[in-house]
């Protein structure tokens, strides 16, 4: 099978730039940096642009090489939504951020966790920046937070306990948050994660980010504070949820704060008790699920790769 060329650039960073990432499909593509050719033609030779060069300048390094007959692919796999101009290819996938945490956690070990669990607290509610749907959730949990462990970085300047070294001050305008570090005894000492989702989506229907999988990474039930179909979504992706510990009906609830009074009355109801069979069972499931290897590359190469030469052999 021919093998065509990826050509990114070490100043503009994109999804392609993940040795995880891009090692799932090196029958397929190689990557070159493009400070680091000689010589190369449009024919084989296929460019990476990051929908953020899009979204902030209009315009992307890519951009002086079209007229030359380049064809580019516009990374949207973070951010969604559809980038692409003329001669340009929207990379997008719905499920990245499974893939992409599976791949990265693999790499740092998270796959070999076990829990021990203490069940010193409820639950897990970690947020970083003031969103409104952030304040919403904020506002409504103060009666419970002393029973769980959580952040607001940007509101409080709260952090995680024992979380690690901020990279950022919080008046900085960012969380200052290592997003992938994990401390155990987050999970160790919980009962459940009550998950701050992402709600905006530029294609439309449900978003699911890292947040939502982290507790399947690391045998944790899970509340979800998201759009409605959350639930149902990581459902069809193969997941299990917990209607054995919460009344899962508030993912069916289409108004914001009759939703968000649904997921309060699961927090305010919860029952503290060891996890029982049929827990453990899910948690094993979602965590076996979400770090095989097979199936994770399997999803990358049918729903991410072969679209990409798909759309290369239509412009032959």
């Amino acid at each position: 099978m021919k093998k065509y060329n990826l050509v990114i650039s070490e100043k503009h960073f994109n999804s392609f730039h993940s040795k995880y990432f891009t090692n799932t499909f090196t029958e397929y593509f190689d990557v070159s940096f493009i400070e680091r050719i000689d010589k190369m033609d449009s024919k084989n030779c296929f460019l990476v642009a990051d929908c953020m060069e899009v979204i902030t300048n209009g315009k992307t390094w890519c951009d002086y090489l079209k007229d030359q007959g380049y064809l580019t692919f516009v990374d949207s796999l973070w951010c969604m939504g559809d980038h692409a101009g003329i001669n340009e290819y929207n990379v997008s996938n719905r499920n990245w951020f499974w893939y992409y945490e599976s791949l990265t956690y693999r790499n740092m070990g998270y796959n070999d966790y076990r829990p021990n669990k203490t069940y010193k607290k409820m639950g897990l509610m970690p947020m970083g920046l003031i969103k409104p749907h952030f304040e919403m959730l904020y506002e409504r949990m103060i009666p419970y937070l002393d029973d769980f462990y959580y952040s607001y970085v940007e509101r409080l300047g709260k952090y995680l306990p024992e979380d690690a070294d901020p990279l950022f001050p919080a008046s900085a305008g960012v969380t200052g948050q290592q997003q992938r570090y994990f401390n155990p005894m987050w999970y160790n000492d919980t009962y459940f994660s009550l998950v701050a989702e992402t709600t905006k989506d530029l294609l439309g229907g449900t978003h699911v980010t890292e947040k939502s999988f982290k507790p399947m990474a690391y045998y944790h039930p899970f509340i979800v504070w998201g759009q409605p179909g959350t639930l149902h979504f990581l459902k069809d992706l193969g997941f299990e949820t917990f209607e054995n510990l919460f009344d899962e009906s508030y993912d069916l609830i289409q108004n914001d704060q009759d939703r968000l009074s649904a997921v309060i009355n699961n927090v305010k109801s919860f029952q503290k008790h060891k996890y029982d069979s049929l827990t453990l069972e899910k948690l094993a499931h979602n965590h076996n699920l979400f770090f095989n290897e097979g199936i994770v590359k399997e999803r990358i190469l049918k729903e991410i790769i072969h679209p990409m030469l798909e759309w290369i052999e239509s412009k032959r």
